[in-house]
């Protein structure tokens, strides 16, 4: 039997990894091949506490077969070169994230992040390779290999386009958010002035925009260290969600306070530049002189609440669909392989 492998992560229970962990538990599903997970960062048969509900195999060792497949998230593009047989797949998660694993990339952001001077680059690179801080096996799209692609949203798709990959080799892998956000019973007369963010995403701007409406008199509440069902049960009180940080995919978060029906606003950054991957009316440039127009909006979104919600119908409609899509890639991917 075809066997596919899925390279993991079991540190992380963020966004991406649960997409991960849905795509084995979907794979698996279908009874003509067999799918595990590969945990890259710890020698572990065991699944994450969070992912405990999927049903996923655990391996530590990869068969390299021509029959067989191997996908990788973007961040981890440096496996593939360690096998030469096995078919090879890109669980595109975040196209910054692997742009960031790049050597000269990698060695610029070091640079910035200790405001060393340019003409560092060069030492520093050196440094990092000595001690095995950057890679070459980083997925190099200049080698032409036939690699089959999974892209969560427009924004990855147009830069794998310009990168030459066509279009058979390309197919729509969006994880959905968690069941609880489509099943939950939202009441709009009972949303508070609550307003919510993201801390792991662009706090320095949303911490002088948070300043700047301490007059109003809402309150601003971080999603942080929470289970699944108390994340849901804050934003069906919230009025409000806004996320000023990079969008490097689709984004979780966002998507769930929709659902919920808060009103969103969101920086102009990553895949959030455009409006099919997120469809917010609302957006800005993540720069000082849109502070004050930021708070007038928040104002609005939050006082006039019941006017703006039905604003994000069309984005409710596409995140109740990604499900569907979802499992319509995986079956997709599945025809590739009996082929």
């Amino acid at each position: 039997m075809k066997k596919v492998y899925i390279i993991a992560t079991a540190l992380s229970t963020s966004g991406g990894a649960e997409t991960i962990h849905q795509l084995a538990d979907l794979l698996s599903k279908n009874d003509t091949i067999e799918v595990y997970l590969y945990y890259i960062d710890k020698e572990t048969l065991e699944v994450p506490l969070k992912f405990k509900e999927y049903d996923i195999k655990v391996t530590r060792t990869i068969m390299d077969s021509a029959e067989n497949y191997l996908i990788v998230p973007e961040t981890y593009t440096e496996v593939l070169s360690n096998y030469k047989k096995i078919n090879k797949c890109i669980l595109w998660l975040s196209l910054d994230f692997y742009l960031d694993t790049l050597p000269s990339r990698k060695t610029k952001i070091i640079l910035e992040n200790h405001n060393l001077p340019k003409f560092c680059f060069v030492p520093m690179f050196i440094i990092l390779l000595l001690f095995r801080r950057i890679s070459f096996n980083v997925y190099n799209f200049s080698k032409k290999e036939k690699i089959l692609h999974f892209y969560n949203c427009e924004y990855v798709k147009e830069y794998l386009k310009r990168k030459g990959v066509t279009e058979d080799r390309l197919i729509y892998l969006c994880g959905p958010i968690r069941d609880e956000y489509f099943f939950a019973e939202v009441d709009l007369q009972e949303k508070e002035n609550i307003v919510l963010y993201n801390p792991k995403k662009g706090y320095k701007y949303t911490k002088e925009i948070i300043e700047k409406c301490a007059d109003l008199g809402y309150e601003f509440r971080p999603i942080e260290n929470m289970t699944p069902s108390e994340i849901v049960d804050l934003m069906k009180r919230a009025k409000l969600y806004i996320d000023f940080g990079f969008f490097p995919g689709p984004e979780r978060i966002p998507r769930e306070a929709c659902m919920m029906y808060c009103n969103i606003i969101t920086s102009t950054l990553g895949s959030a530049s455009n409006d099919y991957d997120v469809l917010v009316p609302y957006k800005y440039d993540v720069t000082r002189r849109n502070i004050s127009e930021i708070k007038r909006t928040i104002k609005e979104l939050v006082e006039n609440y019941s006017e703006h919600v039905c604003e994000y119908n069309e984005y409710r409609k596409k995140i109740s669909k990604q499900k569907k899509d979802f499992q319509e890639g995986c079956i997709r991917f599945i025809d590739i392989i009996r082929d």
